[in-house]
């Protein structure tokens, strides 16, 4: 994904207010949110979808950063 794809993206759930059904906005800082699971099995039992981690739906999709990048995608994997 580019950065103009992402902040395309951003822009467009903080318009709608985060109802957009396949992206997934998770503040991913210092851990990968448990929740990530049920987003990536509803993700694989659809047409699939992005989940944008260090972004926090609860604070207007504001920039949160993640502190460990090689952490949250070992986690993740």
């Amino acid at each position: 994904m580019q950065i103009d794809e992402l902040q395309q993206i951003v822009a467009t759930l903080r318009t709608v207010g985060g109802d957009y059904n396949d992206v997934e906005a998770k503040a991913s800082k210092t851990a990968l949110p448990s929740s990530v699971k049920d987003t990536l099995s509803a993700f694989s039992n659809s047409d699939g979808g992005v989940i944008i981690l260090g972004l926090a739906e609860t604070e207007g999709f504001a920039a949160t950063g993640v502190d460990d990048p090689v952490k949250i995608a070992t986690d993740l994997t």
